[in-house]
């Protein structure tokens, strides 16, 4: 199986940094290059320095990298029949998730977590498109899929999605860090993660090529006061 150090001996350190790199990842072209067009990151919060932004980096390495080698090897990587996690058009076309959602009206910690979850799922979906599409983009048959479907995605509408579906994760989090703590936050998105990598490849795929980046945070006394108190006020 492709791991972090075999594919890519120098791992991204951004989100910003893995979403200007990430479509010739574990490409089966190895003469495959990066789109001259590089993305805009003007009007979103990736690629600000935080530990957050280096957690998605590095996570979604692994993921795309055990997506595309268990592809090859014939095995589950997008879910399978317990919880499948496959792209779809609309994908494209969802109405923007707004943050100010949080912040307006009175939405509980656990939703904001689980809300940033889903973007996760949307952005690792929306990932594993853009990289197909990108691979096959010279091929005469996808021309042809291209021409008699209006409905087959270009990469670059993808890669568009994925940046605002990672953008709103990263908004999602600092709306918990503000409320909840840095803590709180942090061990969400880890657990987050943690949760999608099991039910994309299963439980009993081992989580050794992301495990610093998604693994359970320790925890002192006083952020657990903290925690508690924010939880509790919320019942």
């Amino acid at each position: 199986m492709l791991t972090l150090d075999q594919s890519n001996p120098t791992p991204f350190s951004s989100a910003s940094e893995f979403l200007t790199n990430f479509l010739t990842l574990a490409a089966p072209d190895p003469t495959l290059v990066q789109p001259t067009k590089q993305p805009n990151f003007s009007h979103s919060l990736l690629g600000i320095p935080d530990l957050a932004d280096t957690i998605l980096a590095r996570t979604f390495t692994g993921l795309v990298l055990t997506m595309q080698a268990r592809s090859q090897q014939h095995r589950p990587s997008a879910g399978g029949w317990a919880r499948p996690n496959h792209f779809r058009v609309a994908d494209l076309h969802r109405p923007p998730r707004v943050v100010e959602w949080c912040v307006l009206e009175p939405v509980p910690l656990a939703e904001v977590c689980a809300q940033m979850g889903e973007e996760l799922r949307l952005a690792l979906r929306l990932a594993r498109a853009a990289q197909l599409a990108y691979w096959r983009k010279d091929s005469p048959h996808e021309q042809r899929r291209q021409a008699a479907r209006g409905s087959v995605p270009r990469w670059e509408e993808c890669r568009h999605a994925l940046i605002g579906a990672m953008d709103t994760a990263l908004r999602l989090y600092w709306h918990l860090s503000r409320r909840g703590g840095w803590w709180f936050a942090a061990s969400c998105l880890r657990w987050q993660l943690r949760v999608i990598w099991a039910e994309v490849f299963g439980p009993r795929v081992s989580l050794e090529a992301v495990q610093e980046w998604v693994s359970p945070l320790l925890i002192t006394e006083s952020q657990e006061c903290q925690s508690v108190a924010r939880l509790l006020s919320e019942r």
